[in-house]
């Protein structure tokens, strides 16, 4: 196998933290009652910008991965939404 055969892990981004405080910050906006549409725009824009619609369906199941069964009672969206960000 060749170096061009192996897949490299992206570099991670230097500043995520301030794109999930963004993002925090625009979902608390949006309010319960919009923020799957928001997220819905959201996720569309960013497939669109990746320009790679196999990489970006590929994205939509891993972010479906180990989430909470529905019904959940967590501890509040921001504390969620925090434990969230530390499993990224």
């Amino acid at each position: 196998m060749n170096t061009s055969d192996r897949q490299t892990a992206p570099a991670p981004i230097a500043n995520i933290e301030d794109f999930y405080a963004a993002l925090a910050q625009a979902i608390d906006a949006a309010g319960p009652a919009h923020e799957s549409l928001l997220l819905s725009k959201l996720a569309l824009l960013l497939a669109h910008a990746l320009n790679d619609p196999d990489r970006a369906t590929a994205l939509v199941a891993e972010a479906g991965l180990d989430l909470p069964q529905p019904g959940h009672t967590g501890t509040g969206q921001t504390q969620d939404r925090h434990h969230d960000q530390q499993n990224l």
